[in-house]
């Protein structure tokens, strides 16, 4: 939905503006809520570039993520339905 937005020559509006403002502003909130509760706090580290004479980040920082096939085992178990996948 943000893509739609953001794109609107590409992507007709196909509700009333008021809740497709709704819609959006849910969107945004969600994406919000999850980069609140499950942030990344990883260290970037910085050098000082030679070659630029400024600093520059480093972004081959190893992150640990969470296992979305134990996530999504987790959801299916509880689902009390039956998936093809």
């Amino acid at each position: 939905m943000i893509r739609r937005a953001m794109h609107p020559e590409y992507y007709p509006k196909n509700d009333a503006d008021s809740a497709y403002n709704a819609h959006v502003e849910h969107c945004v909130d969600y994406l919000r809520q999850v980069l609140m509760c499950k942030a990344d706090i990883t260290r970037i580290p910085v050098e000082w570039s030679t070659k630029y004479s400024r600093p520059k980040p480093r972004f081959d920082t190893w992150h640990t993520c969470r296992d979305f096939g134990k996530i999504q085992d987790w959801v299916i178990e509880r689902s009390g339905l039956e998936h093809p996948f």
